[in-house]
């Protein structure tokens, strides 16, 4: 009898995290749809992923910032398939005293990291709430949201939002079949920092994590059903001394891991 694997859907798939979560859940037995904008990427990666797992792959490109292909994404990912898991991965950020950066990227951080991640939480989590079965919401957020960063506040803003928010309804979708699951990395080796032209200093590279390691947290938190998971010990320890600490020290300190090395 033929194994039925089920489906996932992880955006911002075609480098880091996404790439791991697409590659780990292929290992577990699930089928994929990915998305993002590099269909280039995508095509290599689910070719890579069907050849050696057997996981059926959907790969669909395009700009989750714009509302029409938001649309088509829902449309094309939940067309004779029922999504057990959706991983909001896709987000990015620009390190910048907040008045030398260009607004529209500011907007560009918000737009991705807060609209689109609250958009298809709210499309796909009623869509996984109607069929029925047991299903996973996982928010990607950052260390990032448990205090103020300067040089990367909207950034960091942005996240305590994600962080909040999946907090709020993996309250309210508890008696559900949806479990939600926000997932807090701190920095981990992958693009990411390169696009927000970031650079660690001593300090923050203590808590350097590898996208694999963060993944493979990520995952099992979810799961197990957990509603917020910190990957790395050594960030679980920051964040966990951050409530201790007045916002005005949380901000320096913070300020202080964050300013580049020289």
């Amino acid at each position: 009898m033929a194994v039925i694997r089920p489906w996932a859907l992880v955006t911002g798939a075609s480098s880091g995290l996404g790439v791991d979560f697409a590659r780990q859940l292929a290992l577990k037995g699930w089928n994929l749809v990915l998305t993002a904008r590099r269909r280039d990427r995508l095509e290599s990666l689910a070719e890579a992923l069907r050849r050696d797992t057997g996981a059926e792959v959907l790969v669909l490109d395009g700009d989750l910032a714009l509302p029409q292909f938001r649309d088509a994404l829902v449309a094309a990912a939940t067309l004779d398939r029922k999504l057990q898991m959706v991983i909001n991965n896709a987000g990015f950020g620009q390190q910048d005293p907040f008045l030398d950066g260009a607004y529209a990227r500011w907007q560009d951080v918000m737009t991705l990291n807060m609209t689109a991640l609250v958009d298809l939480s709210w499309r796909l989590g009623r869509h996984m709430r109607d069929h029925g079965l047991p299903s996973h919401l996982v928010n990607i957020a950052s260390i990032g949201a448990y205090q103020p960063v300067p040089t990367f506040a909207v950034y960091a803003a942005s996240k305590s939002f994600v962080r909040d928010f999946s907090e709020a309804i993996a309250f309210e979708l508890a008696v559900t079949n949806v479990a939600v699951t926000c997932v807090c990395p701190g920095a981990t080796k992958t693009e990411f920092m390169d696009t927000a032209g970031l650079k660690l200093n001593r300090v923050a590279q203590l808590g350097l994590q590898s996208s694999e390691a963060c993944v493979r947290e990520a995952l099992n938190a979810a799961l197990a059903g957990r509603r917020l998971v910190v990957t790395g010990w050594l960030n679980k320890v920051v964040t966990f001394m951050t409530r201790f600490a007045p916002r005005g020290l949380a901000a320096r300190l913070s300020e202080q891991s964050m300013r580049p090395p020289g």
